[in-house]
């Protein structure tokens, strides 16, 4: 718990030191800016990392249509197959801005069962994914970031009974409750 109130108070610290910087005139040409801010909206992005938001370990790809909104199709492998789900954040800043904190809601995988030597266990759960995400832009365009988040998965009940089996089956010498928060980590770069 403590661990978790730590991240939380990081998140919100982090929050609030770059809420006022900005990076828009430094190291960007005025001419450069201006096209890239006519062309800020409408583009690509492909992430590469790890947690629910890419599929376990995988990949996140991005679409921008509008200036503050995106919409992503994620999948990887999660150690007991490949997944794959869709999602969309809201950010509080442009893509021109160093920090861009966001929201997000997601549809995948947020749950799995993986007890080596039982297979029968092995199962991906699938469901609702909100949370909150910090976006640290960099380079002289700003198109490559790396991405933190915190995730509250709305796990199934078909996971938490699946649960319960394992704990109650004696061949099981330990097994970990599913974490009630998430984080991920991964990198982005926009084209």
């Amino acid at each position: 718990m403590k661990r978790i109130i730590f991240v939380i108070a990081a998140t919100c610290i982090l929050n609030f030191s770059f809420a006022q910087y900005d990076t828009d005139s430094l190291h960007v040409s005025e001419e450069y800016s201006s096209i890239y801010a006519r062309n800020e909206y409408k583009q690509f992005g492909l992430g590469i990392g790890f947690g629910l938001n890419y599929g376990g370990i995988g990949l996140n790809l991005t679409y921008a249509p509008i200036k503050y909104v995106s919409f992503t199709v994620h999948g990887g492998f999660n150690l007991v197959d490949f997944n794959a789900g869709i999602g969309a954040n809201v950010y509080l800043n442009p893509r021109t801005k160093m920090y861009r904190p966001n929201l997000k809601v997601m549809y995948g995988y947020n749950a799995v069962i993986k007890i080596y030597g039982l297979d029968e266990y092995d199962k991906t759960y699938y469901g609702l994914t909100i949370g909150f995400g910090n976006e640290l832009r960099f380079g002289s365009s700003k198109k490559h970031g790396l991405d933190v988040d915190l995730l509250v998965p709305f796990r199934s009940q078909e996971a938490y009974d699946d649960a319960k089996r394992v704990k109650n089956d004696p061949r099981v010498e330990t097994f970990t409750d599913f974490i009630p928060i998430a984080i991920s980590f991964g990198y982005h770069v926009d084209f």
